[in-house]
């Protein structure tokens, strides 16, 4: 069974197909209501994809390095990722969700 990358389902790497699918629909000026957060535009919902694919980046590769979650967890995050750990979800558990779903599938 496929693990997910939360309760609800998520998946990395699909997350961030589906926002190229968004942001190319979107109109150059729209209004996007986040989860959590301030109203956005589209470079904020670029950032945010960003975000995600530095993330997975950054995982991917120390999970080819063979490091153990616990190790990922303890390495934390680089300064450009800092700034988005530090509200909802902090950095060991943000690495843990991104681990999680590339652990899902090995061959990511």
């Amino acid at each position: 069974m496929k693990r997910k990358f939360s309760a609800n389902g998520g998946d990395i790497d699909n997350w961030v197909k589906q926002l190229d699918v968004i942001l190319g629909a979107l109109p150059a000026d729209a209004k996007i209501i986040p989860g959590h957060g301030p109203l956005a535009g589209i470079a904020e919902l670029k950032a945010f994809r960003g975000m995600l694919v530095d993330s997975a980046d950054l995982v991917r590769k120390q999970m080819k390095a063979g490091k153990t979650l616990d190790e990922i967890k303890a390495a934390g995050v680089p300064e450009k990722l800092a700034a988005w750990t530090k509200g909802f979800l902090k950095a060991p558990q943000w690495l843990e969700l991104v681990y999680q779903s590339l652990n899902s599938n090995p061959t990511r």
